[in-house]
């Protein structure tokens, strides 16, 4: 069970994205992923956002905002994918 601070959405989305990535997921390892956003949240992490950007990106696994400046290049990735999808 994801705790209340993960969205069950963009949790599921990165999920998909690992499968379509063909990217092994096992209970164990969604075991831990969730632990590790556990941790991360308490380290101050927006996880969803990290959940996020790793499923638009089709990372493995979830990483920290990476900062430029005061520019947070995470975000702007975001930002930028959805103005793609937009019709």
């Amino acid at each position: 069970m994801l705790p209340s601070y993960i969205d069950a959405e963009t949790f599921a989305a990165f999920l998909e994205s690992r499968k379509a990535h063909k990217a092994p997921f096992t209970p164990r390892a969604e075991k831990l992923l969730i632990s590790k956003c556990m941790r991360h949240h308490g380290e101050g992490w927006d996880v969803n956002e990290a959940l996020e950007a790793a499923a638009i990106s089709g990372w493995k696994s979830i990483y920290p905002r990476v900062k430029r400046g005061q520019e947070d290049l995470a975000l702007e990735r975001i930002k930028e994918n959805r103005e793609l999808a937009k019709p």
